[in-house]
């Protein structure tokens, strides 16, 4: 009796000390795995600014997903979300959600929108927040460097980069202007004084004509008034 008091003092003594790993040995049970931490992505991670686009955020966790919210950035006026076999959408505001309806739905779950125009910034987040089955809430707004804002990376348009060099290349420059100015030729003369001219003229030649003619017609009767009667 003592004997067998002294081994299960023993035992006891082995499995406090042990801990989890010789109690699992000893009994065959083995302990919980720890649950793996959740992970919300937004693919594509880059995008052009002010483009229209469609992003897709996906959650991966040990646990399924029951309901999906993301925030809408300012400047985003347009947001058209697509809602997975089986779940609903809705927007409220600025805010789109994904809900889980009735039946089994996987761990892995993604979620599609379209939206823009994409702001012009260098990059744009979208605060989520995440509940689970199980009714726990996370929060994907940075607070928690675990959970940090899903984030799409921008980049200038390159046709507004192209527009705007064009426009930049035709800006008027004062110095090369005034350079490049041609020496301006001599005006013509007026039509108005080449036509005074031209009237002065025709009026003396028509007066220098008159008089010969006057003269002409005088001289001439003259000399008729001259001659005499052949005798």
């Amino acid at each position: 009796m003592v004997v067998a008091l002294l081994g299960l003092v023993a035992l006891a003594g082995e499995l406090w000390v042990s801990g989890p790993v010789a109690m699992a040995a000893t009994t065959g049970v083995q302990p919980a795995p720890a649950l793996e931490a959740g992970a919300l992505t937004v693919s594509p991670a880059g995008a052009a600014q002010g483009a229209t686009v469609t992003l897709v955020f996906a959650y991966a966790g040990s646990i399924p997903a029951s309901s999906v919210q993301i925030e809408i950035p300012v400047g985003v006026t347009t947001y058209v979300p697509v809602a997975p076999t089986g779940w609903t959408t809705s927007v409220t505001g600025t805010s789109l959600r994904w809900d889980r309806g009735p039946g089994p739905v996987p761990g892995t779950r993604s979620f599609e929108v379209r939206l823009g125009p994409m702001p012009a910034a260098p990059s744009v987040g979208f605060p989520a927040t995440v509940g689970l089955q199980d009714g726990t809430i996370e929060r994907w707004d940075g607070t928690d460097a675990v959970r940090p804002v899903p984030t799409v990376t921008l980049t200038p348009d390159p046709q507004a980069v192209q527009d705007q060099e064009s426009t930049g290349s035709a800006t008027h420059d004062p110095a090369s202007h005034d350079a490049a100015a041609p020496t301006p030729a001599v005006a013509p003369p007026a039509v108005s004084s080449v036509i005074d001219g031209t009237a002065i003229a025709a009026v003396v030649l028509a007066g220098v004509g008159i008089a010969a003619g006057w003269g002409t017609f005088a001289l001439r009767r003259s000399r008729r008034g001259t001659r005499r009667p052949a005798s």
